[in-house]
């Protein structure tokens, strides 16, 4: 929450990037539909949106309605919304990994184009601010991810 009963404004880019979010789950075949997304809109002002647990959980709360399809949900929030911060900035930086070109923590995912590979490496062991899915996905799972990622890439 906010820490008050009225939501707060929802940023128009972050709008966007929820938005472009829903589109590149449902490219993963995780099912979502419009009431879901709006499920998904709706809650956003009543979080603090620099809450990475937070709003993980009320995204997967309200677009994901089966558990095969958390195990992808995951990675895919990770590789999305991956936090950026200077070295000198308390503030964290809210944009998604891959609406940040040029970024030099963070990858351009659709510039770089990575590799099935890579993305598996990545997704297996963690790197930087993306977590590692070792023992938390199978290695088929994570061979599922790395797929999507690697062929939307750029597209």
């Amino acid at each position: 929450m906010n820490g008050t009963t009225e939501p707060a404004s929802t940023d128009a880019s972050f709008a966007t990037a929820l938005l472009r979010f829903v589109h590149r789950l449902r490219a993963a075949s995780i099912p979502v539909s419009m009431v879901e997304t709006i499920d998904a809109f709706s809650a956003v002002p009543y979080l603090d949106v620099t809450d990475r647990k937070q709003l993980k959980s009320a995204l997967r709360a309200t677009l994901v309605k089966r558990g095969e399809d958390e195990a992808r949900f995951d990675p895919l929030f990770e590789i999305y919304f991956a936090v950026q911060r200077a070295a000198n900035e308390a503030q964290v930086s809210v944009a998604t990994s891959l609406d940040r070109p040029g970024s030099s923590d963070e990858p351009d995912l659709d510039a770089a184009e990575p590799s099935a590979a890579l993305v598996s490496d990545r997704v297996t062991n963690g790197l930087g601010v993306m977590p590692s899915f070792a023992g938390k996905l199978s290695t088929a799972q994570i061979a599922a991810v790395a797929a999507y990622v690697s062929s939307t890439a750029g597209k």
